[in-house]
C-alpha cells in the first residue's frame, strides 16, 4: 500500500502561460471587487518539487507585486475660543474622525492559489466610521 501524501504545502505562484500582471486586478469599483479582488485566473499554483508531493516551489513571482485596495482617511477639528474676562476663556472642540464616512478595506487576505473561490476576496475593513467628538474646556 503506497502511503497518500499529505496536504500541499502552497509557497507561492507563477503566472500562468501568456498572462501579464496588468491582468492581476478585476475591474469595477471596489464595491463589485471584495470577493475577487485579484483575478485568480493568470495565476497558477508554484510546480511540485521533492519525492513526496507535498512542497511546492516558490514560482516565478516576486514578492509585494500588487497592491491592496486604495486608502483615504480624513479627519477635521474646529475649535472656537470664548474670552469671559482677560484671565477666563472657554474652548468649544469639534472633532470629525473619517469625517466622509469612506470605508477602507484591508488587503485580500487568503493568497492561495488552489482555492480560486476564496483567492484574492477581501474580507476586512480596517476603519471605523464616521464619529464626532465634542469637547468643552474651561481655564482659568
Amino acid at each position: 500500500m503506497i502511503p497518500l501524501p499529505g496536504p500541499r504545502i502552497t509557497a507561492g505562484a507563477s503566472l500562468a502561460l501568456g498572462a501579464s500582471l496588468s491582468q492581476a486586478y478585476t475591474s469595477g469599483s471596489l464595491a463589485t471587487k471584495l470577493n475577487h479582488y485579484v483575478n485568480s485566473a493568470i495565476f497558477v499554483p508554484a510546480p511540485i518539487i521533492g519525492d513526496d508531493g507535498v512542497a511546492t516551489g516558490f514560482g516565478n513571482l516576486g514578492r509585494n507585486i500588487l497592491r491592496g485596495p486604495f486608502q483615504q482617511n480624513w479627519d477635521f477639528s474646529l475649535i472656537k475660543y470664548f474670552h469671559i474676562t482677560e484671565t477666563q476663556e472657554l474652548r468649544f472642540t469639534t472633532d470629525f474622525f473619517n469625517i466622509w464616512n469612506h470605508p477602507v478595506f484591508g488587503n485580500p487576505s487568503f493568497t492561495n492559489v488552489e482555492n480560486p473561490a476564496i483567492f484574492g476576496e477581501i474580507q476586512t475593513q480596517v476603519n471605523n466610521p464616521r464619529v464626532i467628538q465634542f469637547s468643552l474646556r474651561y481655564a482659568f
